[in-house]
């Protein structure tokens, strides 16, 4: 028998063990997109997650899993799943991209799932120290993700039939029960946290914040499509679609139910994303008369068996499409190798080490709570750095508290970082969505907290306004014309014009006025040195930055009651005592905040800006891939888990 003859053998003899039925196919990805680890954090949302769970559901996942259906029933393209169909439809390096994205968002999600599957057993078991000891859960994860990793080595037929009993014992069986156990504390007539009504189900405003609450609902139904490689093993290929209608019906349905249940019969305050399922379990239970505290331990372990199955799936299904992308070239050929049940597991044992290293970031920098370790630090700048700043600034100036010194000089340091990293994160995005589509916008910042200078700051900071007044503004008045005098007047004029742009308040008049002053002072010793005067360029930085950040007080205080407050706070100088009064941290709270405040200080002074870092990066795709597909799948699950990701700054100009 030839070469080519054994190979088609081979190949025969593989799909015919991996063989689906289409109910198996359909627990496997059930598994991978109805997750109960969503439904504590949708309760706690509120009257809204209805309508976002709905609208998501109808204007996403119904499409995308009707699209998912057709494209695996094309010839040829049962194979690769999303990298097949899009780079079929839009280019090879549009596949890649649609592929790694897919991947490694699914990899970095599995942490919270372990979270909950820990938090579950630590209820049955009576054990709440695996949830508040980080070195017991980390060992636990591990426990976890490895074993299952291991048993991925029996094939994709032995997978699904797993998923098929553990999805029907550890999602479907609870989720049903929970929702009947609803039913019934409704019909008894039992008080509710949370009422439906047409006036706060949707959303009043339309903002930012609106889009970035909607981000989790859709996260919640993605995945279906993950499964779409596995088409390739059905019995009947043709009932791909069918299946996929059949999940998006029970996806939706679980979702909703479940998070209602939960919101409904639990204070908002009493719910955790990593045991709400099973504490509001046991709390129905208890409510209608049944023995909650004991039928909550058992369905604490089917709970945990569920999710285990799904996290068995989530390494499959994925890894199946990254399978077909690495044979064609786009990863090493080193993952371009299977066993002899047609199993990546080079690419798995890949995708477990990435869970692993994450799983150590989250884990030991969360501590006690894991609550916390549902925000993974692998994040954009706005979420990570500027979000966690901004509560101190907000408690510095909107309080009426006089400030000390040090809450004067922590608050003020926490705006100037907050802005900084918003706006500059908040352009970087809009130059990554111009890139996607063909258009290139110019850059905005060039690492302005680098400048040695006020005219070096003006040159680096909000590039586009400065070019803006540059060109309609200061040249218009006479530019450098007229002399010294001319050439600073015109400079005022358009640092006052470049603060009223801002808003019509005398907040943002003093601060454009007070850049105009800084410019004209810059200039003049600039006129006087003529570079014979040396100063380090750490003194100058130094004066550079404290000027800016200064100035901020101004741009960010309510009124000018307020900034005179904060600025009398900064006069107060005193070292022999430190002490807050309108900054209300504890001691663990306040040291964290001062190492991340000078961590963001120390990034924005020192580190390459997006810019330079990536244009000394060569441009291939694995590269871009990467990076591009890590940021992108972190920064969507850290807003998925977050309890309140606030608008960009400059929404409000």
């Amino acid at each position: 028998m030839s070469d080519k003859s054994e190979s088609l053998t081979k190949l025969e003899e593989d799909e015919k063990y991996n063989r689906l039925t289409a109910l198996k196919l359909f627990a496997m990805t059930s598994s991978m997109v109805i997750s109960v680890n969503e439904l504590a954090p949708f309760g706690k949302t509120g009257p809204t997650a209805v309508f976002y769970l709905l609208l998501a559901g109808l204007i996403w996942f119904v499409p995308i899993t009707k699209m998912a259906g057709e494209m695996a029933s094309v010839d040829g393209w049962d194979k690769g799943g999303i990298f097949t169909w899009v780079k079929g439809s839009l280019g090879d390096r549009a596949g890649w991209t649609a592929m790694f994205y897919q991947w490694i968002h699914i990899t970095v999600g599995m942490n919270t799932m372990m979270y909950v599957i820990i938090g579950a057993l630590s209820i049955t078991f009576d054990t709440p120290w695996f949830n508040t000891t980080p070195s017991i859960r980390f060992l636990l994860m591990m426990v976890i993700i490895w074993s299952i990793t291991l048993v991925e080595m029996v094939g994709v037929k032995k997978i699904g039939h797993i998923a098929e009993w553990l999805f029907g014992l550890g999602i479907a069986l609870p989720v049903i029960l929970l929702i009947i156990t609803f039913f019934v504390y409704l019909f008894q007539g039992r008080p509710l946290y949370m009422h439906l009504s047409w006036n706060n189900i949707f959303p009043h405003h339309l903002t930012g914040a609106t889009l970035v609450a909607f981000v989790p609902f859709v996260l919640a139904f993605c995945g279906g499509e993950a499964s779409a490689p596995h088409a390739k093993y059905l019995e009947n290929p043709k009932k791909y679609s069918t299946v996929m209608l059949a999940l998006a019906v029970t996806a939706i349905s679980f979702d909703l139910l479940g998070s209602t249940a939960i919101g409904m019969t639990i204070s908002k305050n009493q719910i955790q994303n990593s045991t709400g399922f099973v504490y509001t379990f046991g709390k129905i239970l208890d409510s209608i008369g049944l023995p909650g505290d004991v039928i909550k331990k058992f369905i604490g372990v089917l709970l945990a068996a569920g999710i285990i199955g799904e996290l068995g799936n989530w390494l499959a299904g994925p890894s199946q499409g990254m399978f077909e992308a690495t044979k064609e070239g786009y990863m090493p050929k080193f993952f371009a190798k299977s066993t002899d049940r047609d199993v990546p597991m080079r690419l798995i044992v890949l995708q477990t080490l990435i869970v692993t290293a994450s799983a150590i970031l989250i884990t030991f920098t969360s501590g006690k709570n894991s609550d916390f370790a549902f925000t993974p630090y692998l994040s954009n700048r706005k979420i990570a750095i500027a979000d966690y700043l901004s509560p101190v600034s907000m408690m510095l100036f909107d309080s009426d508290v006089s400030p000390t010194f040090y809450d004067s000089l922590l608050g003020t340091l926490a705006y100037t970082m907050q802005l900084y990293f918003d706006f500059s994160g908040y352009s970087d995005m809009a130059l990554g969505l111009g890139f996607i589509f063909g258009v290139t916008l110019p850059q905005n910042f060039n690492s302005p907290y680098q400048s040695l200078s006020i005219i070096d700051f003006w040159r680096r900071w909000h590039m586009t306004l400065s070019g803006f007044l540059k060109d309609y503004v200061y040249i218009p008045l006479g530019g450098n014309g007229g002399g010294l005098s001319g050439k600073y007047r015109n400079l005022l004029l358009t640092m006052l014009i470049g603060g009223l742009w801002h808003g019509a308040g005398w907040n943002y008049v003093l601060w454009g006025g007070l850049h105009g002053v800084y410019l004209v002072v810059n200039h003049t010793f600039r006129a006087w040195a003529k570079g014979a005067v040396a100063i380090p360029r750490f003194i100058c930085w130094i004066m550079t930055f404290s000027a800016v950040s200064f100035a901020w007080i101004f741009f960010r205080s309510p009124s000018m009651d307020r900034a005179i407050d904060v600025i009398a706070g900064l006069a107060n100088i005193t070292f022999t005592q430190i002490s807050f009064k309108a900054i209300t941290l504890s001691g663990a709270e306040l040291y964290k905040f001062v190492a991340a405040l000078l961590a963001s200080i120390l990034l924005a002074a020192f580190a390459p800006n997006a810019y330079k870092l990536f244009s000394k990066i060569k441009a291939n795709k694995y590269y871009v891939a990467a990076i591009g597909g890590a940021c992108f799948a972190a920064s969507l699950w850290l807003m998925t888990y977050t309890e309140k990701v606030r608008e960009f700054l400059y929404f409000q100009f």
